[in-house]
C-alpha cells in the first residue's frame, strides 16, 4: 500500500539543463503544460509531479523554470521544496543560473539535496570528470557539500538507476515536515471546474486541513469551507504541510484568485506591512546594502517590494548579517519563521540589473517600526532568532517579551500552534516551573516572576521599616508601591512564599521571620478605638469621625486602625468607614433573616433591619457584596456563596 511521505522533491538549475526531462524520466509525468512551453520547449511556469519512491512511498515533485526572466516563478516554487535536485548539463557546465538557483535554495535553508549530471550522452568521459570536478568546487560550504553527483541520461536512461538509489537515499535522511499550528498555505494556482466550482493548489506550510473546514483567504479576509480535496490527484479527507494539495472551495471566485495569496485557518489570518528579519547578504554579493535601500522581497509564493531598514549599522558587507525591518510596500500575510530571498542593484556594484543578493528569516511581525541601534530589542530579536524551528523555546521566548503577561488566544497567534500544542507546552512549563498563569488567565515567564520578587521583597523591606506596628502589607497597598496589576502581584508573592523570603499574615505580607513591634502607647490607643468602633454598632465612623471623637490626631489614630485591620477586629468598608467584627456578624445574621423570610431583599429591607440611616446600612451591604456573602442585582441582594452555606446548616 502507497505511503505519503510529508515530502516535496525539487528541481534547480540553468535553463535548457533536462530538469522537467529528469522529472518526465523519474515522474513518468510531464510538467509543461503550458501551450507556450510546448512551443518554446522551455519552462516558464511551476510544474508539479508525483513521485513513487521505493517502498511505495509517494511524494510530490515541483519543477522549477531555470530561465533568467522567470526567477520569480522560480522562487515561488522553492519556498515548498525539502530536497533538492541541483541539474547541471554535461555539455555546458556550470552556467549562471546554477549559481543563483544554488544560492536562492541556500537562502531558503534547504538542507538536503544531490546533484543530476544530465546530457552525459553529449559529452566524453573527460568532460564529465571536468564538470564533476566544478560541480564540487562550487557545492564547496553549501548545504550541497559531499552530496550525491549523479551522471544521468534523461534520452538513453545511462546512470538512471543509480540516481534513482541516490535519491531515495536523501530522502530517507530527510524528515517529514511536520504538521504543526493552524493550516496555513501559500496559494500557487487557481481554476473552476464546471460543476465543482473553484480549485485552488499549493503546498501548506503549516499544520493540516480537512474536508468541511473553514478557511480563510488573504488578503481581504474572505472566508469559505472546503468542500472537497485531492492529494497527488487522489481523492482525500485530509492534506498535510509538505504535501501538494488541491482545495475545492466554491465560495471564492477563481478571478479574483493569484499567486502570492494565502489560504489559513481564520486563527492565523493576518496582515503585516513591517516585520523583523535576520538578513545575510551573500558573500558574492557585488557591492553593499544601504541603510533604507529598496529590493525586491520573494517570500512563499509572493512578491513585493520593501525597503531594508538595517537596525544594528547604516550598511550590510557581503558576508554579513544584521537585523533588520523589512517595511513592505502592501501587506503581505506573512508568519514568523518563513524564509525570504531579496534581489537587487547594490551600492557599489558592477551590475546594472538585479540579481539575488541575500536573504534571511522573518523573526518578529510587530508590525511596527522600532528603535535603531536598541540594545533590549537587539537582544529579543537575537533571541527569536536562536529559538526559531523549536515550539518549546519559541513560546518561552514569546513569554520572556511579554512582561505583563499574555493570554492563551495572544501566544496562539504568536507562536502560531494549535490550542492542544500549545495547552501540552504550558502544561509542561507550569509542571518544571517556566511559567505560571496568573488569576486573570495571562501566562508570566518565571524570569519576570522573580525580577518582581526580588522588586517586592525590597518593597517589603522598606514598608515594614516604615511600620513597624504592622503584619505586613496588603496586594493593594504592594500595588501602589510597585505599579504593578495585582495578578502579577499575587504571583510573585507565591514565588516569594515558597523561597521561604516573604511570609504571609491573615492576607498581609511581611519579610520571612517579621514581628511588629507596638509601643505601649499605641497599645492603649489601639483598645481605645477598638472599644470606640465596637460601641458605635452600625454606625460605622471614618477615620476623621474617630479622631475627633477621642481628640487624637489622624494619623495616630490610622496606625490603630491598621493594627486593628491586621488582627481582624475592625474591616474597613466602602465610603472610607471602619465596621467592628461584632458588627459585622450581627449584619450577616441579619441578611440571613431576610433570606429566610424570601430569597430576594432590598435595600430598604436591610436599612430597615439595622435600625439605620442609608448612610450607614448601603456601605455594609456594598462590602457584604464585596466578601461574596451577598449578590447585588440593582436595589435587591440574593444569597451568596457564604449565606447559601448558613442558609443550608438551618
Amino acid at each position: 500500500m502507497a505511503h505519503r511521505r510529508k515530502i516535496m522533491l525539487g528541481t534547480a538549475g540553468h535553463v535548457d539543463h533536462g530538469k522537467t526531462a529528469l522529472v518526465k524520466l523519474f515522474t513518468g509525468c510531464d510538467t509543461d503544460t503550458l501551450v507556450e512551453e510546448k512551443q518554446r520547449q522551455m519552462t516558464i511556469d511551476l510544474g508539479f509531479a508525483r513521485c513513487r519512491l521505493a517502498n511505495d512511498r509517494i511524494v510530490g515533485v515541483v519543477d522549477v523554470p531555470g530561465h533568467l526572466d522567470f526567477i520569480r516563478n522560480m522562487v515561488a516554487g522553492a519556498h515548498g521544496i525539502d530536497v533538492v535536485i541541483l541539474v547541471v548539463a554535461a555539455d555546458d557546465g556550470v552556467m549562471p543560473q546554477t549559481v543563483e538557483h544554488l544560492r536562492i535554495m541556500s537562502l531558503l535553508g534547504k538542507r538536503h539535496g544531490l546533484v543530476a549530471l544530465t546530457k552525459i550522452d553529449l559529452v566524453s568521459e573527460e568532460r564529465r570528470r571536468e564538470v564533476i570536478d566544478s560541480v564540487k568546487n562550487l557545492l564547496r560550504g553549501t548545504f550541497l557539500e559531499g552530496a550525491p553527483i549523479c551522471p544521468i541520461s534523461n534520452v538513453t536512461g545511462e546512470g538512471y538507476q543509480e540516481f534513482f538509489r541516490a535519491l531515495n537515499a536523501v530522502v530517507d535522511q530527510c524528515e517529514d515536515r511536520p504538521a504543526l499550528g493552524p493550516f496555513r498555505m501559500w496559494v500557487d494556482d487557481s481554476f473552476s471546474i464546471r460543476g465543482v466550482g473553484t480549485v485552488i493548489t499549493g503546498i501548506p506550510t503549516h499544520g493540516s486541513v480537512r474536508r468541511g473546514d473553514k478557511v480563510c483567504l488573504l488578503p481581504g479576509r474572505l472566508e469559505g469551507r472546503v468542500r472537497g480535496m485531492q492529494v497527488y490527484g487522489e481523492e482525500v479527507e485530509q492534506g498535510f504541510s509538505g504535501e501538494c494539495v488541491a482545495l475545492n472551495i466554491p465560495e471564492f471566485e477563481a478571478d479574483l484568485l493569484r499567486r502570492g495569496m494565502v489560504l489559513c485557518a481564520p486563527e492565523v489570518g493576518f496582515e503585516y506591512e513591517i516585520v523583523e528579519a535576520e538578513l545575510t547578504l551573500l558573500p558574492e554579493a557585488e557591492g553593499i546594502l544601504k541603510h533604507a535601500s529598496e529590493v525586491q522581497v520573494h517570500l512563499g509564493t509572493a512578491f513585493t517590494v520593501a525597503r531594508v531598514y538595517l537596525l544594528e549599522a547604516d550598511k550590510l558587507h557581503p558576508g554579513e548579517t544584521q537585523v533588520s525591518q523589512l517595511r513592505f510596500a502592501k501587506p503581505i500575510p506573512v508568519v514568523t519563521g518563513e524564509r525570504f530571498v531579496i534581489r537587487a542593484m547594490l551600492s557599489g556594484g558592477i551590475n546594472r540589473y538585479l540579481t539575488t543578493v541575500g536573504g534571511g528569516c522573518i523573526i518578529g511581525t510587530r508590525n511596527a517600526r522600532i528603535k535603531r541601534r536598541s540594545p533590549e530589542v537587539l537582544s529579543q530579536l537575537q533571541q527569536r532568532r536562536a529559538a526559531l524551528g523549536n515550539p518549546e523555546a519559541w513560546c518561552e521566548c514569546i513569554l520572556k517579551e511579554y512582561r505583563s503577561g499574555i493570554s492563551v488566544d495572544v501566544l496562539l497567534r504568536e507562536t502560531l500552534l494549535t490550542k492542544a500544542e500549545l495547552t501540552h507546552i504550558l502544561s509542561k512549563f507550569e509542571e518544571v516551573g517556566v511559567a505560571r498563569c496568573a488569576p486573570t488567565g495571562k501566562w508570566v515567564h518565571r524570569s519576570r516572576i522573580r525580577e518582581l520578587g526580588g522588586s517586592i521583597a525590597s518593597i517589603l523591606d522598606k514598608y515594614c521599616a516604615r511600620n513597624p506596628h504592622r503584619l505586613g502589607a496588603s496586594v493593594e497597598e504592594i500595588c501602589v508601591e510597585s505599579g504593578v496589576e495585582p495578578a502579577l502581584v499575587e504571583l510573585a508573592l507565591n514565588w516569594l512564599k515558597e523561597e521561604g523570603l516573604v511570609q504571609e499574615t491573615s492576607r498581609l505580607f511581611a519579610p520571612a521571620g517579621w514581628k511588629p513591634k507596638i509601643a505601649d502607647e499605641l497599645l492603649d490607643l489601639i483598645e481605645l478605638v477598638d472599644s470606640e468602633v465596637e460601641s458605635l454598632g452600625f454606625n460605622a465612623p471614618t477615620l476623621e469621625e474617630i479622631a475627633n471623637r477621642l481628640q487624637r490626631s489622624s494619623e495616630k489614630i490610622l496606625r490603630a486602625l491598621m493594627v486593628l485591620c491586621d488582627r481582624g477586629r475592625v474591616v474597613r468598608i466602602p465610603d472610607k468607614r471602619y465596621l467592628h467584627v461584632t458588627a459585622l456578624e450581627k449584619a450577616k445574621n441579619t441578611a440571613i433573616n431576610l433570606f429566610r423570610h424570601s430569597i430576594v431583599f432590598t435595600t430598604m429591607d436591610f436599612r430597615d433591619a439595622l435600625g439605620v440611616s442609608r448612610k450607614y446600612a448601603i456601605p455594609i451591604l456594598d462590602y457584604l457584596d464585596q466578601i461574596g456573602f451577598t449578590v447585588r442585582n440593582g436595589n435587591k441582594r440574593t444569597p451568596g456563596v457564604a449565606a447559601k452555606s448558613r442558609l443550608q446548616k438551618g
